[in-house]
């Protein structure tokens, strides 16, 4: 991907990441950045095969347009932090708002965002090939006049009016997101998570019922579980997992539960209970490595967890579970 400023010079995207930006690097990406007197981009590419992705993330200090040139190819947008007006040649200016997306085409590979000086703007660029929006077609006609204009190499967006995200949709992008796998793995999950996610898009199912949330605030929630997911074997506070992920403690408690239909305690520990089952079934690690793997500090306070969580001690499931 190239940027370019206003006057069209270009801007040279680097290694070096700023400190500010570093927490929002993500596994198994390609990452680059730049630093000027418009502020800070950090641009981080996931290259598996027909499907391709940029996740950038800007901190703007002056009113500002970048032209980003790419892939002459469709591609889903998705806005995660902040409003942006957005202009495609030969198309009237779009304005999408945070927590919305689309997919479009630019003939050129040219899309011009508008930035504010003084705000952060978070987006996810989704890129398809040709051929698989081509074989979609037949199952979803909505797909036939977005793709005759690709087809004709005329600009395009697929919805006329641009899509809220919702709960489910935030999930499946935060899955994206936060892959958890190296590769070849990470290919196979993030174009079978994006095949699931464009076929939600397509099929307009149902959304769930609103959390009165915003996608910032969503985002923070989804990131509380990938929180408890990874250190599961550190017994955060839910003070701690407030302060990190940026959203108060009464919102996260709330929409965690509307979400997740867990509190974050409980979440915790039946994440907690399900590593040490998996634990206990395929492997040879005793309580004691078990217990300590996922944070508790004696063996007896773990087996007490089991024993609510499952109505048997671990000893015991792991007799059941070489009989069967």
């Amino acid at each position: 991907m190239k940027i370019t400023v206003q006057q069209g010079t270009e801007i040279e995207l680097h290694g070096s990441i700023p400190p500010e930006l570093k927490r929002h690097l993500l596994k198994g990406s390609r990452s680059s950045a730049a630093s000027g007197e418009y502020g800070q981009l950090l641009c981080q590419a996931i290259p598996p095969q027909q499907i391709r992705a940029w996740h950038c993330v800007y901190r703007i200090q002056k009113d500002i347009s970048f032209r980003a040139t790419s892939d002459k190819l469709p591609k889903m947008h998705i806005i995660l932090k902040n409003d942006r007006r957005i202009h495609i040649n030969g198309m009237e200016d779009i304005y999408m708002c945070q927590g919305q997306f689309n997919i479009m085409f630019a003939p050129d590979g040219q899309y011009t965002n508008f930035y504010r000086k003084g705000k952060d703007y978070i987006s996810l660029d989704i890129s398809y090939s040709i051929t698989f929006l081509q074989q979609w077609q037949p199952y979803f006609p909505r797909l036939d006049e977005f793709m005759r204009k690709v087809d004709e190499k005329k600009p395009a967006w697929l919805f006329e009016q641009s899509r809220e995200v919702t709960a489910k949709f935030m999930n499946f992008l935060h899955e994206i997101i936060q892959c958890p796998y190296d590769q070849p793995f990470h290919r196979i999950f993030f174009e079978n998570k994006v095949s699931a996610l464009t076929f939600m898009v397509l099929a307009q199912a149902p959304p769930p019922v609103s959390t009165g949330y915003d996608s910032e605030e969503m985002n923070s929630i989804f990131n509380a579980r990938a929180l408890i997911v990874k250190n599961s074997r550190y017994h955060y506070t839910i003070k701690e997992i407030s302060h990190q992920v940026g959203l108060n403690e009464f919102k996260l408690k709330k929409g965690f539960k509307q979400v997740f239909g867990f509190g974050l305690y409980e979440y915790l520990v039946d994440n907690r209970m399900t590593k040490a089952r998996l634990m206990l079934e395929n492997s040879n690690k005793s309580i004691k490595e078990i217990a300590n793997t996922i944070g508790y500090k004696t063996s007896s306070s773990f087996i007490k967890a089991f024993r609510k969580k499952y109505k048997l001690s671990p000893h015991a499931l792991r007799l059941l579970k070489r009989k069967s």
